[in-house]
């Protein structure tokens, strides 16, 4: 193993988070930010790509002035499961809201 720990990222119904995580399983440490969907009065329900996308980003640098890069073995990527961002190779951004589970056009 290259490093002692493994980077989870999560995206959650209410934030962002990445921790690293030992070899015993142990959270050594973690960072967080709330994020919350934007929630339409028709009962939608979806993030914006894109400060989505600067939120986790921020969340896994912030881990990083914790824990160095040569300390991480690998990455993990937890999601809702139902959460899928589609994004245009030519110009980079987001063909359409990220939809939540709690929103019934993501099924």
């Amino acid at each position: 193993m290259k490093g002692p720990f493994i980077v989870a990222l999560d995206l959650g119904t209410s934030g962002c988070r990445a921790a690293a995580i030992t070899q015993q399983g142990k959270i050594a440490c973690e960072q967080r930010e709330e994020l919350f969907p934007v929630r339409g009065v028709d009962g939608s329900s979806h993030y914006n790509a894109q400060t989505l996308l600067e939120v986790q980003l921020r969340v896994l640098n912030k881990l990083l002035d914790q824990v160095t890069p040569s300390q991480v073995a690998g990455i993990s990527v937890a999601s809702q499961r139902s959460t899928v961002v589609l994004w245009n190779a030519r110009t980079g951004a987001a063909v359409a809201p990220v939809l939540t589970w709690e929103d019934g056009r993501a099924t």
